[in-house]
């Protein structure tokens, strides 16, 4: 294909790419800048910034258990022996680790705009395994019959798949159907950190007073100007040699620096690259260890920021594509699969207990529950929930208190009539009686 039948053609839409060259092409051309740094997916990632942002997001979104949840009833378990559970947290394939796909797929999304994997199904349709599709040979296209995913492979050739068996992570879109490469988007940004970073290097590979002009009135020959540059060169050139005296013949006078690195900025500049950086992927400058403005009481907030401004909706893609291509069309309405993010907490310990001592207090875990989340065995009797014995419900607060029953107090019963005493107790009374009279008068 000619320069020339290119040029017309590289505005066209990216999923319009009729061959690899042509796509090549028009990306060079979309990733030209001012800088004059070209930017592509693999060079943007030469960045630390780039590379520290790309690796927090997926690693730390891989790292989480993605749980395969079937509803019953009102009822939710956790399938942890289900096909799908096994291929996104074990292996995908048999060869590859679960976490390195995850990892993976995730980089292409945050870096090229898209991360695809093949679903290899059984004879029933069901899905037996993924496997990963580089998205440098992967365009979707959209079809009279629907979404085509066209992989070119390494012999020149290329396969269409259907789009029910690609999974398919995107980033931002315009059209719905292939992300933005952020390598891209943000190429003057990229461009202007790349610029940065390469003066940089010339400035310290080349140290001998940047920018210092040599004069002198007389007249030097070529050879002679060559020698002396050389010589200066070779004594003060490079960070070990550099502030030693220098002897100057033939009239050399030194001018100074037409700029020094304070005037321009210099780490100013590089400081508010890696700020940009982060404003592009969404991650907490701490996270790629710029702690200028880091505090205790912040970081902690932009730690919670980060997992729901930034980890939730890249999580959110992933649940949606996996319960779109990966469950049957009777599964999808009872099965789902969602990320765990409390093994966020795996690594603090006393945070991690406190949440369950809450939990376990207020009737949301058991004790066995708690002890399988901590990969422990059950105990005896700890499937009993508690919960606290002045708590209540709000409808019983609003029921009226009824009026206290006053129960009559029953009247005593009239007692039966003294007994008539006996003669004989009559007889014994009286002379009790006499006795008491005569010692009275005695």
């Amino acid at each position: 294909m000619k320069l020339g039948d290119l040029i017309p053609r590289f505005l066209k839409p990216r999923n319009s790419y009729s061959d690899l060259e042509e796509r090549a092409f028009s990306d060079r051309l979309r990733q030209a800048n001012v800088s004059g740094q070209v930017v592509t997916e693999h060079s943007a990632l030469w960045q630390s910034a780039v590379w520290g942002c790309v690796r927090v997001i997926s690693e730390t979104l891989a790292m989480l258990p993605m749980d395969v949840i079937e509803r019953r009833g009102e009822r939710r378990d956790t399938l942890g022996d289900h096909p799908v559970a096994w291929l996104l947290n074990t292996s995908p394939d048999g060869v590859m680790p679960a976490f390195r796909l995850r990892e993976t797929m995730l980089a292409h999304a945050l870096i090229w705009g898209n991360g695809y994997a093949e679903i290899e199904r059984d004879t029933v349709g069901r899905p037996y395994a993924l496997h990963l599709l580089t998205p440098d040979r992967t365009v979707p296209q959209r079809t009279r019959d629907g979404v085509v995913f066209r992989h070119h492979q390494a012999d020149g050739t290329f396969v269409d798949i259907p789009g029910r068996d690609v999974l398919h992570i995107p980033g931002l879109s315009y059209d719905g159907l292939q992300g933005y490469s952020i390598a891209v988007m943000a190429a003057q940004s990229l461009g202007l950190n790349a610029a940065v970073e390469t003066f940089a290097s010339a400035f310290f590979g080349n140290n001998m007073q940047l920018g210092t002009v040599y004069t002198t009135e007389q007249t030097i020959k070529e050879e002679t100007a060559t020698f002396l540059r050389e010589q200066l060169e070779k004594l003060h050139r490079g960070a070990a040699k550099a502030f030693r005296a220098a002897l100057l013949t033939h009239g050399l006078k030194p001018s100074e620096p037409p700029m020094a690195l304070s005037d321009a900025q210099f780490v100013e500049s590089r400081r508010f690259g890696v700020l940009e950086i982060c404003r592009w992927f969404r991650v907490p400058p701490h996270l790629v260890m710029e702690l200028e403005r880091a505090t205790h009481s912040n970081v902690e907030q932009e730690q919670l920021a980060f997992v729901t401004h930034c980890l939730q909706p890249w999580a959110t893609r992933v649940e949606g594509e996996c319960n779109l291509k990966l469950f049957g069309r009777n599964q999808q309405s009872r099965q789902t699969v969602k990320h765990n993010f409390g093994a966020l907490l795996r690594g603090d310990l006393k945070s991690r207990y406190e949440a369950y001592r809450i939990a376990r207090e207020t009737g949301t875990l058991n004790a066995n529950e708690i002890r399988a989340l901590e990969e422990r065995n059950p105990i005896k009797d700890g499937d009993v929930y508690l919960v606290p014995a002045n708590m209540t419900t709000v409808e019983k607060l609003q029921e009226p208190t009824p009026a206290p029953v006053v129960t009559p107090t029953p009247e005593p019963a009239p007692s039966d009539p003294p007994p008539e005493p006996s003669p004989t107790d009559q007889l014994e009374s009286a002379r009790r009686h006499m006795h008491l009279v005569r010692s009275t008068h005695a």
